[in-house]
């Protein structure tokens, strides 16, 4: 039996899914062929392209001359503006009296540093006279190296200062010879004979009657050691007032709130700035001027005002230069007669023979005044008319 012509068998069917396809291949290449031939030239396409976009281009290569770069003429840069730290004003010095008191400074680097900070604060002072006289590696362990037991009674006596300032103990922190024996440091014999040579050298100061200031260390980067110099600074105290001296406690200026260390602060002016080198041990400018400026006003102190007369005035409100002001009246005038203050039990000395208020009013009061009715009567003069109070006012339609 066979089937009629419009129905295709089996395997007639993959016949005209052939056909099918076929017609798609002839519709792409009629599509390549309407296209520009430009692009055809550059890229062909492919069925895959059209079904699925385009690749990828690659890369161009560096010898493609389409992408070269053209060099451009370089402009030149505006140099980079930098900002420069603003430095305090340094008022210009003066000239040092010639009876200027001498404030001689002794001690360690830390000694250097007061000294340089200290010359800053009096250059415009006349009457202190700022003597240098450190050794920055010194101190009162390596007495062998140098001897302040020695060298401080022979810088005495050659400079004769006003007042002395001391600072020491920033290099001691080393074993030292005891008795011909080699101490290590830290023990208590070391401490113990530590102190001894800090008493030692203040009664020295003490014995010339020369009033003397000691300077307390300040915290150190290296925690080991800000714990020594915090020792050191409880051995002072108790020494120093003990010989009639002064000590400085500086710590905090140089620490946060907790009490440790910190290489920037505030600086004398209260602006923030730089204190300490970064070794964490040595002061910058402004480390130096705040130190000076906790050693000013005892320094003053000791000193008084005198050392002020070459550009202050010498007026001064003390009990000498004070008027006396029990006398104040100007020349040619004549004082003031006190008048004796008239007793309520006696008006005869003011010129009369009453005291005010006491005659009666020559105003009559009428009997009908309504304040009088009220307070003698208790009546209440009537409301006036057309007011909310005003009962007996008519109600008017």
């Amino acid at each position: 039996m066979t089937l009629p012509p419009d129905k295709p068998t089996e395997r007639q069917a993959p016949a005209r899914w052939t056909g099918a396809v076929g017609r798609l291949v002839l519709v792409v290449s009629a599509l390549s062929l309407a296209m520009p031939q430009t692009v055809v030239a550059q890229e062909k396409r492919t069925l895959f392209d059209l079904l699925f976009g385009p690749r990828r281009a690659a890369p161009p290569s560096a010898d493609d001359p389409r992408f070269k770069k053209v060099p451009q003429p370089s402009r030149p840069r505006a140099p980079k503006r930098v900002a420069k730290p603003v430095e305090a004003e340094v008022a210009a010095p003066v000239e040092k009296a010639t009876d200027a008191r001498k404030l001689l400074v002794v001690g360690d680097f830390i000694a250097s540093g007061a000294g340089d900070g200290l010359t800053d604060a009096f250059t415009t002072t006349p009457g202190i006279l700022v003597v240098e006289k450190p050794n920055g590696s010194s101190g009162l362990v390596r007495d062998d190296y140098y001897n302040w037991l020695t060298e401080l009674p022979r810088l005495l006596e050659e400079e004769r200062p006003a007042a002395l300032i001391i600072a020491l103990g920033t290099n001691d922190r080393q074993q030292m010879v005891i008795n011909g024996q080699r101490e290590k440091f830290g023990t208590d014999l070391w401490y113990e004979e530590y102190g001894r040579r800090v008493t030692a050298l203040a009664a020295v100061a003490k014995a010339r009657k020369v009033p003397q200031i000691w300077l307390g260390l300040p915290p150190f980067q290296a925690p080991s050691m800000s714990a020594y110099a915090a020792t050191l600074n409880g051995m002072f105290e108790p020494i120093i007032a003990k010989a009639g001296g002064t000590f400085i406690d500086v710590w905090d200026g140089f620490a946060d709130e907790t009490g440790k260390f910190v290489s920037t602060g505030s600086d004398i002016n209260g602006q923030p700035a730089r204190l300490r080198s970064n070794d964490g041990i040595g002061l910058t400018k402004a480390g130096r001027r705040k130190i000076a400026f906790y050693l000013e006003k005892p320094v003053r102190d000791l000193f008084g005002q005198t050392i002020e007369t070459a550009i202050v005035p010498a007026f001064r409100l003390d009990n000498e230069s004070l008027p006396d002001l029990l006398n104040l009246s100007a020349p040619g005038s004549q004082m003031l007669e006190t008048t004796v203050p008239v007793g309520i039990t006696d008006p005869d000395l003011d010129g009369g023979t009453e005291l005010l208020g006491a005659g009666r009013s020559n105003f009559p009061q009428s009997p009908s005044a309504p304040r009088r009715a009220l307070l003698e009567r208790g009546e209440m003069p009537p409301a006036p008319s057309d007011r909310a109070d005003n009962m007996r006012s008519p109600i008017t339609p």
